[in-house]
């Protein structure tokens, strides 16, 4: 072989031992879960609500509220209701649920959250919130990840900060701050 076959030679083998040392040492670039939440954003890992699940959400007072505005087709499958997302708020092994409102399950001005922990096997709605958007913060509180809803208006932004209390999540701040004009 000569010269220029062993300098090719010499590429090949070493193209070859970093594609297999990249290859076995797992994925180098996974996609961060999603961690903001709108209305009318779009959802990285789409859910589909169990039955169970749906049930949860229809007992809770926000969604009977609109519930009772909502037309005969969604009245036959509320699953229409409502958007979800899987997320992982606590252990890698637990998937969790952030459900988004789907008009009539909105306000005026706002959209609804719900956060649903342990969907496949204990499901437990653990917060109905409102707001322009919802975020899972990077903090935790007895294991899972803090919560922000944000509000605005042409006059103010509100920031509500949740966090769990072993059982569910709780009010922990309120922020408030006048829009400059």
């Amino acid at each position: 072989m000569g010269p220029l076959g062993r300098l090719y030679s010499s590429a090949f083998s070493a193209a070859l031992s970093l594609l297999l040392l990249f290859s076995m040492s797992g994925p180098t670039n996974q996609p961060a879960e999603q961690t903001s939440f709108s209305e009318d954003g779009p959802l990285k890992s789409p859910a589909t609500l169990s039955p169970d699940v749906l049930k949860l959400l229809l007992a809770t007072d926000a969604a009977k509220e609109g519930f009772a505005y909502a037309n005969a087709a969604q009245h036959a499958n509320p699953a229409q209701l409502f958007r979800a997302a899987d997320v992982h708020l606590t252990q890698p092994g637990q998937t969790d649920l952030i459900i988004i409102g789907v008009c009539p399950m909105c306000g005026g001005d706002t959209a609804w959250f719900w956060i649903v922990s342990d969907a496949d096997h204990n499901p437990k709605v653990v917060l109905a919130a409102g707001g322009k958007t919802l975020e899972v913060l990077n903090s935790s509180s007895k294991g899972y990840h803090d919560i922000q809803s944000l509000w605005s208006s042409p006059a103010e932004t509100v920031a509500l900060v949740y966090h769990f209390n072993g059982v569910q999540y709780e009010l922990h701040k309120r922020k408030s701050a006048k829009t400059a004009h």
